[in-house]
């Protein structure tokens, strides 16, 4: 049956109440712009989470834009750290998106119990920063980044979500609201300043925060008076991240002062760039401390073994990170396009990903083909653990994993 919309503008929880064919099970999220459901598909038998606008915002078209926007940025972001969107209508009048739903809880939470190890911190940066750069490409400005925004799949795997206050930069599209638009605590300088020119340096600036947070367990400029924060973006330099937390190697403190650059042109180019400058800081420094001793907070850190993905032409890809996107689009780590004359390998096909001593391959829900490992398909969004001699075909594309004991 169709759910019945409440006059205060929001839908009703209710045992056994839907959005078309969309079961919902209850509120998981509200904010000023969307109510957020936990639903369930019956078609697919998977459950999903439905974005709805609020009845009272219809009568406000920037509002209706923005979430038709966001639906529209979503749909076009083609990238497996990039929360899906699976579904869009209306239902008396009231938009709604239906998208993928992230069991894992939000980066927020995890925060809650304290900053994450350094390994840890890395993991969530290698796996946002190329679906940024993604839609940096693309001429997006997500513009709200934040750990609330950084949600977690049952595999504990980052997505980035909410592109609601998105800026497409290249076709000159701003849709204006009233006052400031973003987050005060993860804004830009130039996101403050109404007549500044915003770029995708913004949202360096954000992830520079967002990565401040991680290794400390608080933003680095907190204040309950809104202006007050604005005052600290615009005019006070980035705290020193080692007076919060003493283990961090000396030169993070480098990383964070280029990433929250107040003059842009300051920033990193890339979010990768950053990631990469993180990684190389971290790389000697979390697997053996000075004092042989794991940091604090730090167990000892599993970089992965030396590993191969061998083409049946023979060319070699050595497995020294422990991520790898894998697909046609030229931005991945691993790119198909030289093998792939028919296009039948997606822009984003798989993902590889180290944990617990292993490789895992892990399809793209969005690809057309499927991914095989031994010539079985793996399911959309279902890791599968490869063995050395393992062979893992992307499409009509085919590899052969050799692990750490091959020679």
């Amino acid at each position: 049956m169709v759910a019945s919309l409440a006059e205060c503008g929001y839908i009703k929880v209710m045992v056994y109440e839907q959005i078309d064919r969309y079961i919902i099970k209850g509120q998981i999220g509200k904010g000023g712009m969307a109510r957020v459901y936990k639903g369930h598909d019956p078609h697919f038998q998977r459950d999903v989470a439905i974005k709805v606008m609020p009845k009272e915002l219809l009568k406000e078209g920037t509002y209706y834009e923005r979430f038709m926007q966001e639906a529209r940025i979503v749909a076009a972001l083609e990238h497996p750290a990039i929360v899906p969107v699976y579904d869009f209508g209306e239902i008396e009048g009231q938009p709604f998106m239906i998208m993928r739903y992230m069991s894992g809880g939000s980066l927020e939470e995890k925060l809650d119990e304290g900053a994450l190890p350094l390994m840890s911190a890395h993991t969530v940066l290698s796996r946002i920063s190329p679906a940024l750069d993604e839609a940096h490409n693309q001429g997006i400005i997500h513009r709200d980044i934040k750990p609330e925004n950084i949600l977690f799949d049952k595999r504990n795997d980052a997505h980035l979500s909410d592109f609601g206050i998105a800026k497409l930069m290249e076709a000159g599209e701003t849709l204006t609201l009233d006052g400031i638009v973003g987050t005060p605590m993860f804004m830009s300088p130039e996101q403050i300043l109404e007549d500044a020119e915003i770029d995708h340096k913004s949202d360096i600036y954000a992830l520079g925060l967002l990565l401040f947070e991680m290794l400390t367990g608080e933003p680095p400029y907190k204040s309950e008076n809104p202006m007050e924060l604005i005052n600290m973006h615009l005019n006070e330099p980035p705290p020193e991240i080692l007076s919060l937390n003493s283990a961090l190697p000396p030169a993070m403190q480098t990383i964070i002062n280029i990433s929250l650059a107040k003059d842009p042109a300051e920033r990193y180019a890339t979010a990768s760039e950053l990631v990469q400058a993180y990684w190389e800081v971290i790389g000697g420094v979390a697997v053996v401390p000075e004092d042989g001793a794991a940091l604090d907070g730090e167990s000892t850190v599993e970089l992965p073994p030396e590993g191969k993905l061998i083409h049946t032409d023979g060319v070699t890809f050595n497995l020294d990170k422990t991520y790898y996107s894998i697909g046609r689009h030229p931005d991945t780590d691993i790119c198909l396009h030289r093998w792939d004359e028919n296009l039948y390998v997606s822009k984003w096909h798989a993902e590889l990903i180290y944990r617990s001593g292993g490789w895992f391959v892990v399809p793209n829900p969005a690809a057309r083909n499927p991914t095989r490992v031994n010539g079985v398909p793996i399911p959309p969004g279902e890791e599968t653990e490869i063995q050395d001699g393992d062979q893992v075909r992307f499409a009509g594309v085919i590899f052969t994993y050799r692990g750490v004991r091959y020679t």
